[in-house]
């Protein structure tokens, strides 16, 4: 009996201690396929394909979860790996047959808090809707062209570049990884409470508007209900502008647009035809270095147009929450994101635009 005694005590350790190495096994697997799908996660958001997909894999091996199946068609595709992509979106499918991209940072089995708060900051502030207007925003500034059939040709493919360069699932994930970056989770907090608020709301309201193409329209023929704007409603929104730092935005997403273009451009082209490094960052320090007052004076027509429905204590109120320390990280991220999604999207096309003028001979 005692033998037997002993045996049994034995037994139940080494069960226990079996059970505690099972715990542990399956708690180590856990985190290490969480810890490859923050990877992928954050590898994808950056475009960073190929090595977003070696994550990926192993996520899948562990978990069959729909949006890592479609984020791994979504980066085979985009490697022109088609075989592959159609076999991961089929899978995602099977488990979810209505899944959609935006469906990525929602529906995933591992809970991301930070990305589902940027996630949330960016919905309640009006980016997402805005940034699916970019491309025919931009599009709507090239020139008509009706005299000659090949300068509408021209025409057609430069928009339907455009439209190839800047569709959302190719701004909006750069965004997300810049605000992921700078990660600060009080702020995005005391944002989300502010963009909540009943001003916060009607100002994204507002410019969701004012950002469409049509109020991009309403806006060229603004100036001159805007001379008739009163002096003390200018200073407001001119403490606006300052604390929004609206012209600076426009600046730097213009010089960052133009420098990975031109950037992306050069590898294309014949060496006799490149710009050197030097010639292309004197042209960006021009931007830069550009005389503000024409240009500030254009973004105050802009601003006075959307919010033109704002009262001055609406104002006001604005502008006492982005001289916060919060406010002040928003903006700052804000403009960092954009120009860092901009700049990917614009380096895209002048790729494509220095193949083209290579295939074509056409001199740069």
């Amino acid at each position: 009996m005692i033998l037997i005694s002993q045996i049994e005590r034995e037994m139940k350790t080494f069960k226990r201690l079996f059970v505690l190495l099972l715990l542990l096994l399956v708690s180590a697997e856990a985190g290490a396929a969480d810890e490859s799908y923050q990877k992928a996660l954050r590898l994808f958001s950056s475009r960073d394909y190929k090595n977003a997909i070696v994550y990926l894999e192993k996520y899948v091996a562990q978990r069959p979860d729909p949006a890592a199946y479609y984020m791994l068609g979504y980066a085979n595709y985009e490697l022109r790996h088609f075989r592959e992509a159609r076999e991961y979106f089929d899978a995602a499918y099977l488990i979810d047959p209505d899944f959609t991209y935006e469906k990525i940072f929602e529906y995933s089995s591992l809970p991301d808090r930070e990305l589902k708060l940027v996630h949330e900051v960016l919905e309640m502030s009006g980016a997402k809707e805005q940034i699916t207007y970019y491309a025919d925003v931009v599009g709507s500034g090239l020139p008509q062209l009706q005299s000659n059939l090949d300068e509408q040709k021209i025409r057609g493919d430069l928009l339907r570049l455009i439209r190839e360069s800047y569709r959302f699932d190719k701004i909006y994930p750069s965004v997300t990884e810049v605000f992921l970056s700078r990660f600060h989770k009080e702020h995005l907090l005391s944002v989300l409470s502010w963009l909540k608020t009943p001003v916060g709301r009607k100002m994204t309201m507002l410019e969701i508007g004012a950002n469409s193409p049509e109020g991009m329209k309403k806006i060229m023929t603004f100036g001159s209900e805007f001379e008739r704007i009163g002096e003390d409603r200018k200073k407001l929104l001119a403490g606006l502008e300052k604390v929004i730092k609206a012209t600076d935005m426009n600046i730097e997403v213009v010089s960052v647009s133009l420098f990975e273009m031109l950037r992306a451009m050069q590898w294309q082209l014949p060496e006799k035809n490149r710009m050197s490094s030097e010639q292309i960052d004197s042209l960006v320090e021009k931007i830069r270095n550009m005389p503000r007052d024409q240009l500030s004076s254009n973004v105050m027509v802009s601003l006075a147009y959307t919010y033109r429905d704002l009262t001055d204590k609406e104002l006001e109120a604005a502008i006492q929450f982005y001289e916060t320390p919060a406010g002040k990280w928003f903006i700052e991220t804000s403009i960092k994101a954009i120009a860092s999604a901009i700049g990917k999207a614009s380096g895209e096309i002048g790729e494509k635009i220095g193949k083209s003028a290579t295939a074509r001979n056409l001199p740069i």
